[in-house]
């Protein structure tokens, strides 16, 4: 079995960011996907999603500001 070298000085908002980029569009770039979470572990993953769900939670405030300034 192999051992995974996860980097310890990683940014998991930046992950999030990375991620929400590849996820846009008419495609999906799955080669970033794949990197990014393949060389992450289980820990770095979860706040990885922990970013994603706060920057999720940031913009569904922010479309709901702007729909109450319509």
């Amino acid at each position: 079995m192999a051992t995974l070298l996860a980097p310890e000085d990683f940014s998991p908002s930046e992950d999030a960011m990375a991620l929400n980029k590849a996820f846009e569009g008419w495609g999906t770039d799955e080669k970033a996907i794949i990197w990014i979470l393949g060389h992450r572990n289980a820990y770095q993953r979860k706040q990885i999603r922990l970013a994603l769900s706060r920057g999720s939670q940031q913009k569904n405030s922010n479309l709901s500001f702007l729909e109450t300034l319509s």
